[in-house]
């Protein structure tokens, strides 16, 4: 179960950081 629970939280620490670095590749397209 901590193991789960581990890449769990990876998982969704790596959805946010994808998440953050689609919205500051958007806004430099956008001209910020």
């Amino acid at each position: 179960a901590a193991v789960k629970q581990t890449g769990d939280y990876e998982r969704c620490c790596e959805y946010w950081f994808n998440n953050q670095l689609i919205g500051i590749t958007d806004k430099i397209k956008k001209g910020g």
